[in-house]
């Protein structure tokens, strides 16, 4: 029997990879269905088959009792490898997941399977947009598919709408512009929250790599742009705000609520 795991939210990537197969199973089939339906006699010789959601302890088992020539897909979002069963079955697990906020390297790695002859600035503002969402990215590339020639204007044109001004709220609260505050309070009484962290993240990271003398992973040409934006920035600021927005995005992401306006307000402007 051969199984493989797939973890992770890209959920767009794992239905694509579920196309072809025969036989679904959801996390409320009891396990003795499932065993029954894997008897060789039922199935002849290879089938496969998706299983979404299941118990780890009862994936194990069925690798145990089974022995058709079932190709087994598993669709879980996260597989707890600490746990007798995680431990079993972790040398299955492949993980499709989403880029997270501040992986903009794996955005734009993403966004370069999707278009593989874009220049370097192109990659990075499809990544902005999408942030390596591949849904995003498929429905972008299936608009452009009706041109012969794709432009930067029509890539522009098709892109999903970025934050109005998040490069300028971004410029004011490195520079600690007194009307900084209010254009973030603005931003987020219409924005998702995580969103806004991703977008000033990007822009203050290399922002502060420009700063500091260090262009590894920049395209060169925007390295000039970058140079005339960091004019008049305190790199001391810069580092501090880069550290108070990753912190924000941790406690998001575990949970927790934040005053975004009130941390920056005390972190950077004092």
């Amino acid at each position: 029997m051969k199984v493989r795991i797939l973890t992770g939210n890209d959920q767009y990537r794992k239905t694509l990879i579920t196309q072809g197969y025969d036989v679904k199973f959801r996390e409320d089939d009891s396990l003795q269905k499932i065993l029954q339906t894997l008897q060789p006699s039922l199935l002849g010789t290879v089938t496969k088959v998706v299983w979404e959601n299941p118990k780890p302890k009862d994936v194990v088992k069925v690798l145990e009792e089974s022995n058709s020539n079932t190709e087994i897909l598993v669709l879980v979002t996260s597989l707890d490898k600490r746990t007798k069963a995680g431990k079993t079955l972790k040398k299955y697990v492949e993980d499709y997941s989403l880029p997270k906020p501040w992986e903009w390297e794996k955005m734009e790695k993403r966004v370069e399977e999707f278009f593989p002859n874009l220049s370097k600035d192109t990659i990075a503002e499809i990544s902005e947009a999408t942030l390596g969402d591949s849904a995003k990215l498929a429905n972008l590339k299936d608009k452009l598919s009706l041109y012969s020639e794709i432009t930067p204007k029509l890539i522009k044109d098709a892109l999903p709408e970025s934050i109005p001004d998040i490069g300028k709220l971004a410029w004011k609260l490195a520079m600690q512009k007194p009307d900084g505050l209010g254009l973030l309070k603005d931003t987020l009484e219409k924005e998702d929250t995580y969103k806004v962290l991703a977008l000033l993240l990007y822009r203050i990271k290399d922002w502060l790599k420009v700063k500091q003398g260090l262009r590894v992973g920049l395209n060169p040409y925007r390295v000039k742009y970058l140079q005339d934006d960091v004019k008049g920035m305190d790199e001391g600021n810069l580092g501090e705000l880069l550290t108070l927005i990753m912190e924000s995005q941790r406690q998001l992401l575990r949970g927790e609520s934040i005053d975004l306006i009130y941390k920056i307000k005390r972190g950077i402007y004092g």
